[in-house]
């Protein structure tokens, strides 16, 4: 869009948040202690910060900025609440915006929820002390280096605390994160790229949110969350199904491509095509001799199963 285009464009959206309608919207769904005006100037604020948006469905947009509203959270993106990010939407030939919740916004939703006393993110770099441990008694030592470079990014942990005195912890490997990152639809703009120590403490929080008491509200930013992830894109791309069931497939029918066959003849070919089977109807994998091939594969379906699980909030069943 040329510089006319943008100034049209901010005039229209202007128009759209002001209207009314909208208004009237923004007040039946937000808290009390944050009023239309307000929810408007930041959407215009964000917007003005991030020309894309102007490019977006008008629909889109003001979905978004409705959902933030309930939400009660910032979407301007400075305080880490959350943010309005432009993703092209390949089906309409479009961009569409949508809302994604940030940490610091997770985190004001858990404690909505009273029974929550702190809960808390922070990232692990190389060159930090690090060292956790899971069980009955779990434990958790974290010295960051000050002393200069920390080194990249290794893991991210959570650590929550409840009324009744119990504790959960949770800890998330950069591969982990990057592979729940590598199915967002914002993964290649947004806060995943300008803020992704960010993203990766939310991503964490999500994950350890699943043994916590959530309030609605929480439940309601997850939702909104997980509009923003496509497992099925890569997959469709690559005429294959998506998430674990997919790469079972795709393993299986590597590994059986890669067994002998059995042939009558050097020149014979394999006859009969290949039909695909879900469910109980999948066969085993073929017996490999290899230890080492199968323990990668195995890992390949748990670390896709791990992110699947992460991103749409339901456990996924792996065998």
């Amino acid at each position: 869009m040329n510089e006319n285009e943008i100034t049209q464009a901010k005039h229209n959206l202007e128009g759209l948040l002001k209207s009314d309608k909208f208004r009237q919207a923004l007040a039946d769904v937000a808290p009390k202690h944050i009023t239309p005006n307000r929810i408007v100037k930041i959407a215009l604020i964000a917007a003005s910060r991030q020309p894309r948006l102007f490019e977006c469905t008008p629909q889109s947009l003001l979905q978004s900025v409705m959902k933030s509203a309930e939400l009660g959270l910032d979407c301007v993106g400075t305080l880490g609440q959350g943010y309005l990010v432009p993703y092209y939407n390949g089906k309409i030939k479009a961009y569409e915006c949508q809302f994604i919740p940030g940490y610091q916004g997770l985190i004001a939703l858990a404690r909505r929820s009273g029974q929550i006393v702190r809960i808390e993110s922070r990232v692990v770099h190389e060159k930090d002390v690090f060292d956790f441990e899971y069980g009955l008694d779990q434990r958790l030592k974290h010295v960051p280096e000050l002393s200069g470079d920390r080194g990249k990014i290794s893991c991210v942990y959570a650590i929550a605390e409840l009324k009744d005195g119990s504790r959960q912890l949770e800890v998330m490997t950069i591969d982990e994160v990057e592979a729940i990152r590598d199915r967002s639809k914002a993964k290649e703009c947004g806060p995943w790229v300008t803020d992704f120590a960010e993203m990766a403490r939310k991503t964490v929080v999500r994950r350890i949110a699943k043994y916590l008491p959530l309030s609605p509200e929480m439940e309601q930013a997850f939702e909104a969350d997980n509009d923003g992830y496509d497992f099925a894109s890569h997959a469709i791309a690559a005429n294959m199904q998506a998430g674990v069931e997919g790469l079972k497939k795709r393993i299986e029918s590597k590994t059986a491509d890669d067994a002998p066959q059995a042939t009558d003849s050097p020149e014979q070919e394999p006859v009969g095509d290949e039909v695909p089977v879900t469910g109980d109807d999948m066969p085993n994998p073929v017996d490999s001799d290899d230890p080492e091939l199968e323990a990668k594969k195995a890992e390949q379906v748990e670390r896709l199963a791990q992110a699947e699980a992460q991103a749409t909030g339901e456990p996924v069943n792996l065998f």
